[in-house]
């Protein structure tokens, strides 16, 4: 008996699953108009419901609602009423009716929709003229008018036809097909924090080795509206508070807190090596966390920084109350120099984030975001994008390099600033291609802040495409210091190294060529109900979560919000996974 008790639960839930997620609770299909009830007001003249095979939008019918209207003021209607057994539940902000319906161009009636609770008050919806096109209409939460009705004790539906009182007769017919209740995407309602037509709310602070600095609008960079932000500067570059800040208060202040949200902007930095700039986040209390940005290039740039990119030094600023967002240009160590220059910004504004793109470390769409450093005794480096070479995306990274073979600082360093959590990563998944040429290794770097770093050096290359999947840490050599910090990863290296080889004769032996990588992605399942390590939602996992059912406590597998409960909102949650394959790498899908 226990065995069948457990079978019924998991089939109960199943409908459920399927009920919420996706597919939608199917209302009406309208195969069936037996359990509808018509009524008449007293100044109407007539109406009927019935199904109709040849309008039908979805499945085999539609439903067909005709009425015969009087126009007369006052009891000039017909209600066609649905009733629910067991009651619906419609108060979750999530929530929306959806209905297809192709409504007569009828000026002498009009068409509501009421809600309406087990005590008789309703919620209404007024639908407006018809156009006699089909149309999918789609009510969320916040759309009904409310006369008192609980949500939550919804008895039945009601359509409602009323005779205007601007004609005297009419006579005509409304179609509606497949209504359902269906879960809503989560949405955010995001405004541009600064499209720089009006700079006067920035203020600009000049530190005291500085020379000057100033903000404007500019019309002729604009790349998203009318104005770009032209941040000025003049600095010496002498060590110190060689700085200027340009800073925006929020008001009311912003909430940085959700890992789904990131900050996106246009950027322009001049090629300017004198220049050295900073973003930062400043609370109420003046704790900050801030990104470094690369030497530019004097190119247009859209750059994104997600929950993770942003550094804390130790002050612990609330991201839920940011008051502050601030631009820093320092003038850089060598002294003696002088600079001055502009740089550019446009349209700053939060977007969500893909879960399943944060964990793409680079797609070599664009290179600009990479620093390299030629040791003393290399002769070159160089990065670039490659359309020819690309194996996944639209591009991969070619990474020149000429070595001279000598066995010191003969090394080329590529690197890129990434500022990402990898606890619960799986591996770090690319492609790659190294040149036939025995003079020349290679090797990666992930590093977190301390410069603890675990590494891989790369096999002698056969000028030939690998696929490489790492497992974390098994695959890795770890550095003197020792594992880094997998929750505050912030930079990847590559290294090019010219030292293995040397003439026995004597002199350098030079080399040149190019490796590539492309697609390179931190691998982590974001299946949360994943039982059985195979990050994808089907049918043991459903059973795992049907023996976790309404249960409490700590350690519950499935308790995906850490309430200790293994309830709906856990249901709600796994239905949304329902056969998906959760794994960053879409590429280990298949």
């Amino acid at each position: 008996m226990k065995k069948l008790a457990n079978r019924l639960l998991l089939i109960g839930i199943l409908l459920v699953a399927f009920g919420r997620s996706g597919f939608g609770q199917v209302l009406e299909d309208f195969n069936d108009v037996s359990d509808w009830t018509v009524t008449v007001g007293t100044a109407a003249l007539g109406g009927s419901i019935d199904t109709n095979a040849v309008e039908v939008q979805e499945g085999l019918y539609a439903g067909e609602f005709n009425y015969e209207l009087s126009t007369a003021q006052g009891d000039d209607y017909v209600f066609y009423t649905k009733e629910f057994q067991p009651l619906l539940d419609m108060n979750d902000p999530n929530l929306r009716l959806e209905v297809y319906l192709k409504m007569p161009n009828d000026p002498a009636m009009l068409l509501q929709i009421e809600l309406i609770d087990d005590s008789n008050a309703f919620r209404v919806i007024d639908l407006g003229e018809g156009d006699g096109q089909w149309h999918k209409v789609i009510m969320d939460y916040h759309t009904w008018a409310n006369y008192g009705a609980n949500l939550s004790q919804i008895k039945s539906i009601q359509f409602r036809t009323i005779g205007d009182i601007s004609s005297n007769y009419t006579n005509n017919t409304f179609y509606v097909d497949k209504m359902e209740l269906d879960y809503a995407a989560p949405t955010y309602n995001l405004p541009t924090l600064e499209d720089f037509e009006d700079v006067s709310d920035w203020t600009v602070t000049v530190g005291p080795a500085a020379l000057d600095g100033s903000i404007d609008t500019n019309a002729v960079e604009a790349q998203d509206g009318l104005y770009a932000g032209a941040l000025n500067y003049e600095l010496s570059t002498t060590m110190g508070n060689d700085y200027v800040f340009y800073t925006k208060e929020f008001q009311p202040l912003l909430d940085m807190s959700d890992p789904n949200l990131r900050l996106e902007m246009y950027l322009k930095i001049p090629n300017d090596p004198a220049l050295y700039s900073q973003i930062w986040l400043i609370d109420g209390n003046d704790n900050f966390r801030e990104v470094h940005l690369n030497n530019g290039d004097g190119q247009w740039h859209r750059v994104s920084f997600d929950y993770h990119a942003w550094m804390d030094y130790g002050s612990n600023p609330n991201m839920s109350k940011i008051k502050y967002i601030r631009f820093r240009s320092l003038g850089d160590l060598p002294p003696n120099l002088y600079t001055k220059n502009t740089i550019y910004l446009d349209k700053m504004q939060l977007n969500p984030v893909d879960p399943a793109t944060r964990f793409i470390i680079e797609d070599f769409e664009d290179v600009s975001d990479w620093g390299i450093t030629v040791g003393g005794n290399a002769l070159g480096g160089s990065l670039a994008t490659s359309i020819s070479e690309a194996q996944v995306g639209s591009y991969a990274g070619a990474f020149g390099f000429h070595h001279s073979v000598k066995k010191t600082f003969d090394t080329v360093l590529y690197t890129k600033y990434i500022s990402l959590n990898l606890v619960g990563a799986e591996s770090i998944d690319m492609h790659y291609k190294i040149p036939n040429n025995i003079s020349e290794a290679c090797q990666m770097q992930i590093l977190d802040r301390s410069n603890r770093y675990m590494m891989y050096s790369f096999p002698e290359g056969d000028d030939q495409w690998h696929t490489l999947s790492l497992k974390i840490p098994d695959d890795f050599g770890v550095g003197a210091g020792g594992m880094p910090d997998l929750s505050d990863i912030w930079a990847v290296y590559f290294w090019s190294d010219g030292t293995l080889v040397v003439n026995p004769m004597g002199g350098a032996i030079e080399t040149t060529g190019t490796f590539y990588i492309d697609q390179i992605v931190a691998n982590i399942c974001l299946a949360s109900h994943d039982s059985n390590g195979d990050c994808f939602i089907d049918f043991i996992d459903f059973a795992d979560l049907g023996l976790q059912w309404m249960q409490t406590g700590t350690g519950l597998s499935h308790d995906v919000n850490t309430d200790e409960k293994v309830n709906m909102t856990d249901m709600d949650e796994f239905a949304s996974q329902w056969l998906q394959c959760g794994w960053t790498n879409v590429e280990k899908c298949y």
